[in-house]
């Protein structure tokens, strides 16, 4: 997008975005509580493919007339992917106080990560 390039963007898959960050705090949240049994750790949101680039376009300034929404078909990919793939986190977030991160906060520590803001 910051070339000015259209770029295709499927709209028709969804998935929960989770930052690093917020993974390897579950991970460590699960450790200090001794957790045991089965805890789903991810993002809360779950979002296109779509979705997510215009949130990236907005929080850069970039020209989201550039994203064209396309269905799942127009890639071929080497395995097929489910529709919606996601994890339910409320056990995580009621049993160990896991607070993953919104994608829009996700994309602004990355953009201050790496100087791109």
């Amino acid at each position: 997008l910051r070339k000015g390039q259209a770029i295709k963007v499927v709209t028709d898959q969804w998935r929960t975005p989770t930052l690093a960050e917020d993974l390897a705090q579950g991970c460590w949240l699960l450790a200090r509580h001794a957790a045991q049994g089965i805890y789903h750790l991810s993002g809360r949101e779950l979002l296109t493919p779509f979705q997510m680039a215009e949130q990236v376009a907005d929080f850069f300034g970039l020209d989201k007339t550039l994203l064209t929404p396309v269905d799942g078909s127009t890639f071929t990919q080497p395995a097929r992917r489910p529709p919606r793939t996601g994890f339910l986190i409320a056990k995580a977030e009621r049993e160990l106080g896991y607070q993953p991160r919104t994608f829009a906060e996700g994309i602004a520590l990355l953009a201050q990560q790496t100087d791109a803001a």
